[in-house]
């Protein structure tokens, strides 16, 4: 569903769930209390008895009447993920960004450019008809744009066997023998879908559907 602009924020702020941890959980969270103590101010959030204004309130989205103060929100913002990145890389991956395209050019595209600036690794996977709107041009002296297209049927076993091995929860297996066999037996089982389910070009999002073979 499209989201809106500090929705956006939050997810980068708090991870977006999903395995591996290393790769999709939360930021440091002390390096965004400025962050929260300044959304709780602008949306002017009701701190529960025993809460602190240093934790994020609650899921209210700005409204029309806090957009003057988005300027200061994005700078708060960008010194979190700047004083993260002092601490240790960071790679930041806005995957199918999907938002307002006036919310995008903006609000997000000024802290994106900013970033693209840093030491922040950045990366944006952004589907034509939810990016409609967007205006890439300030970006683009520091964009490395790549149009990702169908995938041709005789790659879907090697592509798809990578993919599992990226998102495969390692201590599942006993040992290396173990591990070694169930590939093999995936192997065969992705060949198996090939010509049946992946019948000439495919869409990278077919590979969603493997997470059901992690369970088998």
């Amino acid at each position: 569903s499209r989201r809106d602009f500090l929705t956006i924020l939050r997810l980068i702020r708090s991870g977006a769930g999903g395995e591996p941890k290393l790769l999709t959980g939360p930021l440091d969270q002390e390096a965004f209390i400025p962050f929260n103590r300044q959304v709780n101010a602008i949306l002017e959030a009701q701190i529960p008895p025993g809460g602190s204004a240093d934790i994020d309130a609650g899921e209210e989205i700005l409204r029309a009447e806090h957009h003057a103060r988005v300027p200061e929100l994005l700078e708060t913002f960008r010194d979190a993920l700047k004083a993260v990145a002092r601490e240790s890389p960071l790679f930041l991956v806005l995957d199918h960004l999907d938002l307002p395209g006036n919310e995008f050019n903006d609000y997000l595209r000024p802290l994106l450019l900013d970033l693209c600036q840093s030491d922040i690794n950045l990366c944006i996977v952004a589907v034509p008809t939810h990016a409609e709107g967007f205006d890439w041009q300030p970006l683009r002296d520091f964009m490395l744009e790549v149009r990702i297209d169908s995938f041709p049927e005789q790659e879907w076993v090697d592509l798809a066997l990578d993919y599992v091995q990226r998102i495969l929860d390692p201590t599942r297996f006993a040992d290396d023998l173990q591990r070694r066999q169930w590939l093999a037996d995936l192997r065969d089982k992705l060949q198996g879908l090939s010509g049946v389910i992946i019948q000439g070009p495919w869409k990278p999002v077919r590979l969603l559907g493997l997470d059901l073979l992690l369970h088998q």
